[in-house]
């Protein structure tokens, strides 16, 4: 199932990259705007759950943002 599959490879970017051995792999880093990478994500979610009635939202914290 392709929705299956996405859901899936989020969950394994987002498993690897708290893991401490993804961090000791890092050959460089680059800058990276959190709240655009998580707007990007749910909006990819709202397109696998498409007409199934689940509601995905996010709320940011203007006190977070640089």
């Amino acid at each position: 199932n392709e929705e299956i599959d996405i859901l899936s490879n989020i969950l394994d970017d987002m498993t690897l990259l708290t893991s401490g051995e993804y961090i000791e792999r890092i050959i460089y880093t680059i800058p990276v705007n959190v709240t655009e990478l998580i707007r990007n994500i749910v909006e990819r979610l709202k397109i696998v759950t498409g007409d199934k009635n689940i509601k995905i939202e996010i709320k940011i914290l203007s006190n977070y943002l640089r």
